[in-house]
């Protein structure tokens, strides 16, 4: 009796414990710098850039620019992020010569984009921005802007 009881306890203990063990070995583990991996996706606030030819508004650039922060980063200076990447696109966009809508050429993005990246790094000084996704641009002329304060 005591014989059978005993085996009893132990059948149970090694069926949880094969349970148990093959639990272990299927579940998926992360990498260790999986955490560091994470990012967060931060959506900027439309930010306008005046566009200056000959010593003349000639418009403004209208950019709508998301950036992706490491997760950490984004729980601890989320307020400072959004501040610098902000300056960064109004920078990369007031500083760039490219835009000349009179000629109505592309302008190369991943250049825009870039830019957004290492300005918005060096200002914070610490590479925490991984990546600017621009996800509109528009250019509206000083003639518009005029017309629609006319109405």
């Amino acid at each position: 009796m005591t014989r059978s009881l005993l085996l009893g306890i132990l059948a149970i203990a090694a069926t949880l414990g094969g349970h148990y063990a093959a639990g272990i070995a299927s579940s998926p583990k992360a990498p260790k710098g999986a955490a560091q991996d994470q990012v967060e996706v931060i959506k900027l606030e439309p930010i306008s850039a005046p566009v200056i030819r000959d010593g003349m508004v000639a418009g403004y650039v209208i950019a709508r620019i998301s950036i992706a922060v490491p997760v950490d980063e984004a729980k601890v200076h989320k307020d400072l992020l959004i501040a610098f990447a902000g300056e960064a696109v109004f920078r990369a966009i007031y500083t760039d010569s490219s835009f000349n809508f009179s000629e109505m050429r592309a302008v190369d993005l991943s250049e825009i984009s870039r830019r957004v990246v290492e300005f918005a790094n060096k200002r914070l000084r610490t590479p925490a921005v991984r990546e600017a996704v621009i996800e509109s641009l528009n250019f509206v002329s000083q003639a518009e802007v005029q017309a629609r304060r006319a109405k």
